[in-house]
């Protein structure tokens, strides 16, 4: 199963509001909860979470950003 969508982010405030993270893995745990999945599934199941630079490149755009709230941004979120 995958729950990628070209354009999303992390941060609520990216490219693609309506599909972030948060609402990718939420799908996900969804799908779980109704048992869409065996347990057979889910214990030869790998879960690759990645994601690209849309959140830094939004803030930088289209909020007067500057290098440096884009820097700020990523170490915070990196805690």
């Amino acid at each position: 199963m995958n729950f990628a969508y070209g354009g999303s982010g992390v941060l609520k405030e990216a490219w693609n509001n309506d599909h972030n993270m948060a609402i990718q893995i939420k799908n996900l745990k969804q799908q779980i909860e109704e048992k869409v999945f065996t347990k057979y599934d889910l214990e030869s199941s790998v879960a690759i979470v990645s994601h690209a630079g849309n959140d830094y490149t939004h803030l930088y755009l289209h909020q007067s950003g500057t290098v440096k709230d884009v820097h700020d941004l990523a170490a915070w979120k990196s805690c």
